[in-house]
């Protein structure tokens, strides 16, 4: 039997420690050290607790229906290529709820939109997501932002030879937080926003010519990256001038 089909076979076979815990590097150099913990110390130990507010809340009220959506639109699409019959499924309920909750959600942020609305692709999920799963007045340093939003070039760890050293390691962020400002980039590149839009020229054009056999998809991604890195920094700065309080007081904070 091949590596797959051995994977396959000790799927759902998990203890009970393997399915209520995670495992944790203790060390990485010189060798790696690992145990397992609950997932609420693990995401102690890497500041990613997530926050629950009542935007949270509604955003994941929102993400859920949306999820579903996707895949019974898609799924409805290919069975009436298939079979040529149409299903109804009941995705105009799906459509009805999450409208219901994208209300909801602006009436808690509605008096935050025009700090953003001089963006163009920058909307009312974007900001209530950045909100909800990424406030930036949850840290206390760009860098410790950027590094829950994964959009840190590199970090440091201990080398017992040669003290701290920078390494290109593993880094431990929210992936959703991450996606939301690449979604974003991606946003402000398509709807040609002033700022980013020539910052994404200027990075293509700088990654072409130090990485000339790089591909043009390579050099695209990593341009993309790059804005939503700054896109990053700048929502960190905007939401610190903004200050907390304001934010306490619609209970985003």
């Amino acid at each position: 039997m091949n590596v797959i089909g051995e994977k396959m076979k000790t799927m759902g076979k998990q203890t009970i420690e393997e399915q209520f815990t995670e495992r944790h590097h203790v060390e990485r150099e010189p060798f790696e050290i690992t145990e397992r913990i609950p997932r609420l110390k693990h995401q102690q130990i890497h500041d990613n607790v997530p926050n629950k507010t009542e935007l949270s809340v509604l955003m994941r009220q929102y993400n859920a229906p949306t999820k579903l959506f996707v895949m019974t639109n898609n799924w409805t699409k290919s069975h009436k290529i298939d079979f040529n019959v149409e299903i109804d499924i009941g995705l105009n309920n799906i459509k009805k709820l999450r409208r219901e909750k994208l209300k909801e959600i602006k009436t808690i942020i509605y008096e935050l939109l025009p700090l953003t609305e001089g963006i163009k692709g920058f909307g009312i999920k974007s900001l209530a997501g950045i909100l909800a799963y990424a406030n930036p007045n949850r840290f206390p340093t760009l860098s410790k932002y950027l590094a829950y939003c994964g959009y840190i070039d590199n970090v440091y760890y201990r080398d017992p030879k040669k003290g701290y050293t920078k390494g290109n390691l593993r880094r431990h962020y929210l992936p959703k937080a991450h996606s939301i400002f690449w979604v974003i980039a991606t946003r402000t590149i398509i709807f040609r926003d002033e700022r980013y839009y020539s910052l994404y020229l200027k990075m293509k054009q700088d990654l072409c010519g130090k990485h000339p056999n790089y591909r043009k998809i390579a050099i695209h991604k990593m341009a993309v990256n790059r804005v939503a890195t700054f896109i990053c920094k700048d929502i960190f700065k905007l939401f610190k001038r903004l200050g907390e309080s304001s934010l306490e007081d619609k209970n985003l904070a």
